[in-house]
């Protein structure tokens, strides 16, 4: 789970982040856009919904990262921290708050995949035979 927030944002500043501190910003991501309710829930119970003004709901890592961009608020999305992302955000890992997230590559056997599919499963297969 990554904070986003524009590379300028107080939160982009600091060295640690924890889940209350979001507090006093605005979320761009929706409730319901949550993929494990026990996220949703901590947030609510923190408040950090409640937050005015909420302009914006995305649910989608790619929507919540342009809102953020558009400065609408912070935004919390299912990824790994990189260099690749928008040099306008600022990217900081909150897993250890709200933990890891499983994710499951599946396809029909026979069908065709992609260049990247399949460098991503090789790179999967890879990792789980060290």
């Amino acid at each position: 789970m990554l904070l986003v927030t524009p590379h300028k944002h107080l939160l982009a500043k600091r060295r640690n982040v924890q889940p209350r501190d979001l507090k006093g910003y605005p979320l761009v991501n929706a409730p319901e856009g949550f993929t494990r309710p026990e996220v949703a829930q901590t947030l609510d119970k923190l408040g950090i919904f409640g937050v005015q003004p909420r302009h914006v709901e995305a649910v989608t890592t790619a929507v919540i990262r342009h809102y953020v961009a558009m400065g609408f608020g912070i935004g919390l999305v299912l990824g790994r921290p990189s260099r690749s992302s928008r040099p306008s955000l600022h990217e900081c890992n909150m897993s250890r708050y709200f933990g890891n997230a499983q994710i499951c590559l599946i396809w029909r056997k026979g069908a065709l995949q992609s260049a990247h599919a399949t460098a991503f499963a090789e790179t999967v297969r890879t990792l789980l035979n060290r």
